[in-house]
């Protein structure tokens, strides 16, 4: 018995569409991509005005509520664009030699892609320069000293461009981190 050729003719589409689903359904598997979650992107470029505002803060020492100066955070908001910000919602201090900054990073980086700008201190004097801006900032807001010079450091931003939280440490917690970043 032949078999004509015109049967075949949504094979190649059928195989395709097959690998498609199989590969999304892979992704979401491993915890890479979840449709519920929306892109997070933070915008710099709307930050404006002067004041203060209340920014959440999760340390060795506990909870509390600082005070930020909105103009002053505009600032390192510029130093940050300088240095090539592109609408991360996180921004953080490290060290490329720290473990717990390589498990936040690769954290993040699998649960929420590319939501961090990664200011690693000893990559270049102007990464340093501008982490040392932050910490001196932190440090004005009340951040306890041996915790703004402790890394990793983290400034997580709203879509604004303004602080809501600062965090000392890795914490790989999803469940915190969707309340943050999702909130």
């Amino acid at each position: 018995m032949r078999v004509k050729p015109a049967t075949y003719k949504w094979a190649p589409l059928a195989l395709g569409l097959i690998l498609v689903v199989a590969l999304l359904a892979i992704t979401m598997l491993r915890g890479e991509w979840s449709p519920s979650e929306p892109t997070v992107k933070c915008s710099l470029k709307s930050l404006s005005g002067s004041g203060e505002v209340n920014v959440e803060y999760l340390g060795r020492s506990g909870f509390k509520t600082l005070k930020v100066n909105l103009s002053e955070w505009g600032e390192i908001a510029r130093e940050l664009e300088r240095l090539g910000y592109k609408g991360e919602c996180v921004i953080a201090l490290g060290l490329t030699t720290c473990p717990y900054c390589k498990s936040l990073e690769r954290f993040l980086a699998q649960n929420y892609g590319g939501i961090t700008m990664w200011l690693y201190v000893d990559k270049s004097i102007e990464l340093r320069d501008a982490a040392s801006k932050i910490v001196m900032l932190e440090l004005k807001w009340g951040v306890p000293a041996d915790e703004a010079l402790a890394v990793p450091n983290v400034i997580v931003i709203d879509k604004n461009g303004t602080p809501k939280y600062v965090i000392i440490g890795a914490y790989l917690d999803k469940k915190l981190w969707d309340s943050l970043l999702y909130s």
